[in-house]
């Protein structure tokens, strides 16, 4: 068995208008070192699908449902190793030489890390009566006579829909009791799409205009031209094996990638094209 290291990950959260609401700071696992049935087993665990969230929003909106977001503080520290994994202290913890240190419960990074918390959270919504979407076992849903609420898990951090906030606020106390849980109010920013719901007019506009413009800023193009078509009219990408190993130096997977995720999410008139970039990976 082999002693993994750890490291130190700082991040910013930030909010619908891109400013920063929080800093933090993350002790993870460097889990390059584990080995397969030695210290993990199980590594996979769902996300839930775009379209998923898409249908969920829409659903809770055509329904009249109350939409309130919440986020499970220090989630993958929720739930006891089955494994036994041995880290190097932190840096900044003082130890004696040779001396290192077991894992009693999953840490960031660690391979098992993610489908623990799955299956720990999981477990605790089934206890609540809720039970897995057939389509997608990250949307839960619950039905208890004329009270109907839904669940959309995306690791950790979650969103409650149901006919009242009393009901919504049950389910969050009920939640409370097993995690450290933080309310964020209505929903107005997940995954890096902004949300307006107006309830009373049982109308919504989701967009993702704060994740466009880091990503414009990420590649430089904050000052070139604006054009309402992406596709340039008689221009052929290259396919030539030498012109893909020179993009291989450059961000163009990134891009790529970035702009899939805008696209699946709420700008499908894009999709055409960066389907055509995605031929030259």
């Amino acid at each position: 068995m082999k002693v993994i290291g750890t490291k130190w990950v700082f991040t910013l959260t930030r909010n619908e208008f891109g400013e920063v609401e929080k800093y933090k700071a993350r002790l993870v696992a460097l889990s390059y070192r584990q080995k397969y049935g030695v210290d993990y087993m199980d590594s996979y665990a769902p996300v839930a699908n775009m379209n998923s969230i898409r249908v969920y929003l829409s659903a809770c909106c055509h329904q009249g449902f109350h939409i309130q977001q919440y986020d499970v503080n220090t989630a993958f520290l929720n739930e006891h190793l089955e494994e036994q994994v041995y880290i190097y202290p932190p840096r900044g913890v003082q130890a004696q030489a040779n001396e290192v240190c077991l894992l009693k419960r999953s840490l960031y990074g660690s391979k098992q890390a993610a489908a623990t918390w799955f299956k720990t959270i999981s477990q605790v919504f089934l206890e609540m009566g809720f039970r897995h979407c057939r389509t997608d076992s990250c949307i839960f849903v619950r039905q208890r006579g004329n009270s109907v609420a839904h669940i959309a898990l995306y690791v950790d951090g979650m969103l409650i829909g149901a006919k009242t906030l009393e009901e919504i606020k049950a389910i969050s106390d009920k939640l409370s009791r097993k995690f450290q849980l933080e309310d964020l109010g209505k929903v107005k920013f997940m995954l890096g799409i902004q949300v307006d719901y107006d309830r009373e007019q049982r109308s919504m506009k989701i967009w993702q205009t704060s994740s466009i413009n880091k990503m414009v800023e990420k590649f430089n193009q904050v000052n070139t031209k604006l054009v309402w078509n992406p596709n340039v009219q008689g221009q052929l990408l290259s396919t030539i094996e030498k012109e893909n190993e020179r993009m291989k130096f450059r961000r163009f997977r990134s891009l790529v990638g970035s702009l899939l995720y805008i696209s699946n999410g709420t700008r499908p008139d894009i999709a055409f094209s960066v389907g055509q970039l995605s031929r030259h990976l």
